[in-house]
């Protein structure tokens, strides 16, 4: 261990994380983060990670006692999104990181947040109501397919508007 590791990152539900970090204990007094951006580092936020245990680990030659740190945090919006992070422990002498070699920790295309059953039936209603009113039309089908892919686009925006975190 290089004082600081990633143990485990996860989605929890459609909009939060959480990770468990590997702290090598050198020194009590300690502050843990994991560093998040989904803009390329433009911006990012440091999410302070919680002791949740400890443990003690050895090997032939030695032995070190290893805390375990969470972090947890949730998405800002309700795109895709791609998420960039590193970890980070601070003492009063020096930052110790784990970035990856350097790579970061990288998740693309993260999914946006997946419509509920009652947002779907909503969503089926609306349609069969627009294909109800609009029979005039049903004689032109290139004209009927190009309307509906417009209300379906306008629809699909407005349900991600209204879900927005």
């Amino acid at each position: 261990m290089k004082g600081i590791s990633l143990a485990s990152f996860d989605m929890v539900g459609d909009n939060s994380f959480s990770g468990v970090a590997h702290v090598e204990n050198i020194c009590d007094d300690k502050k843990v983060y994991a560093r998040v951006t989904s803009n390329k580092w433009k911006s990012w936020a440091d999410i302070p990670a919680k002791l949740v245990g400890n443990e003690t680990k050895s090997d032939n030659v030695s032995s070190c006692r290893v805390e375990s740190f969470q972090f947890n945090f949730k998405r800002t919006n309700s795109k895709a999104i791609n998420l960039e992070f590193a970890l980070f422990y601070r003492t009063s002498k020096e930052e110790i990181w784990d970035n990856n070699s350097g790579l970061n920790y990288v998740f693309n295309n993260i999914p946006a947040t997946l419509p509920q059953t009652s947002e779907l039936t909503l969503q089926s209603d609306a349609v069969n109501r627009y294909r109800k009113y609009n029979k005039s039309s049903l004689e032109d089908p290139s004209y009927v397919k190009e309307k509906f892919d417009i209300f379906l686009e306008i629809l699909e925006e407005s349900i991600r508007e209204n879900m927005i975190i």
